[in-house]
């Protein structure tokens, strides 16, 4: 059962589907196959889950989606998280999809239909370096006759390996940021793609003289604002995936525990090892509060004090997801480091996790930049 407060049920029903899907079309080693050939299959859950409407829970009716609020991408995130999925599902769904429903133009709108529908795959591409809370300043745009022309790169853009369009950032000559949704085929756009510690993708994207259309820039207000509101989702988005590893994590230990056996008797029946696995315990359900919180602090509006909040709901699961990981991994001994143990991948994409929005230095600086600006 789900550790989310505000299920109701059809989110509970939802999640069963996709909890089945995901054991079924993701089990470990038909994943691992496909994830060591050449080349990677880093897709296949993509076109399923669009098959069954799982993308349409990222955006509101307006937007043609049957969701939209914090619940229904906890539910999806949550649902998944066990079967270790490497397509972009919070950089797309969440990242860029907070991102183009934003945007107030018929760009937007066909890009969000089309993710729905599971025919394109959107990534936001803002981080430029240390401060992912912070303008672009490598990607600039300028302006020509009927568009601009875009230079610079960004780089380790997760997911941008499969994506089919990139939602850069960049700065505008007047000082201001413009959000550029770009076709990854467009000419001027080199990628060198590499492999995460998580077995994801993600790739070195540069643009050398990339011609931007006038109605590629996204009709968006506040673009700072818009990359701060999906990061935020992503935050809340991260934490429920931490929280639901954390479960994973925990089970898998405890059955390793009660099975293997040493001096002849099973391993749960030593003191020491009992302790440890009561400290796993209670991580998970710290971990568990911290994301039913993170989910909760988004229904109010943005604020510094919402962002602050999530900054620290954020540490607080890296903290005990890095408990759990770190503890589940020795408990296996020599094999929770083998590639042939679930438990090692689910200790890689924990590792992921902490550094997908930003690293815990970059959100520390951010909560200490915050606290300065209110003084």
């Amino acid at each position: 059962m789900s550790f989310l407060l505000d299920m109701n049920e059809e989110h509970r029903l939802l999640a069963d589907s996709l909890e089945r899907m995901g054991r079924e079309i993701n089990e470990f080693e038909a994943r691992r196959r496909r994830l060591r050939a050449t080349p990677a299959d880093r897709m296949a859950l993509w076109p399923h889950l669009a098959e069954v409407g799982a993308f349409g829970l990222a955006f509101e009716d307006r937007r043609g989606g049957f969701g939209g609020t914090t619940t229904d991408i906890a539910v999806l995130v949550d649902s998944l998280a066990s079967c270790l999925p490497v397509e972009p599902i919070i950089a797309s769904l969440v990242a860029a999809g907070r991102t183009l429903a934003a945007a107030g133009c018929d760009r937007a709108d066909r890009l969000i239909a089309a993710l729905i529908g599971g025919t394109r795959v959107p990534v936001l591409a803002h981080t430029e370096g240390f401060d992912a809370f912070a303008p672009p300043h490598l990607v600039r745009a300028l302006p020509i006759a009927d568009g601009y022309v875009l230079s610079g790169m960004k780089p380790a853009v997760r997911g941008a390996d499969v994506a089919t369009d990139i939602i850069v950032s960049a700065l505008l000559p007047d000082g201001a940021v413009g959000l550029f949704a770009l076709d990854t085929a467009s000419a001027g756009i080199e990628m060198e793609r590499t492999r995460l510690i998580d077995d994801a993708g993600a790739a070195d994207l540069k643009l050398n003289d990339v011609v931007a259309a006038g109605g590629d820039l996204l009709e968006i207000d506040d673009a700072m604002a818009a990359i701060g509101d999906a990061q935020e989702w992503s935050l809340m988005a991260l934490a429920v995936e931490t929280a639901s590893l954390a479960r994973a994590m925990n089970r898998a230990t405890f059955d390793y525990l009660n099975v293997r056996e040493q001096f002849g008797q099973k391993l749960s029946r030593f003191q020491a090892l009992q302790h440890k696995a009561a400290d796993m315990a209670v991580a998970q359900a710290e971990a568990e509060a911290v994301a039913s919180s993170a989910v909760s602090l988004l229904v109010e509006m943005p604020s510094v004090d919402r962002q602050r909040h999530l900054l620290l709901a954020s540490l607080a699961a890296d903290a005990a997801g890095r408990v759990i990981g770190h503890s589940a991994i020795q408990l296996h001994g020599g094999m929770g480091v083998s590639d042939e143990l679930i438990i090692s991948h689910y200790g890689r994409r924990l590792a992921a996790i902490r550094t997908q929005v930003a690293t815990a230095d970059a959100r520390l600086a951010r909560l200490v930049q915050l606290q300065e600006s209110e003084l």
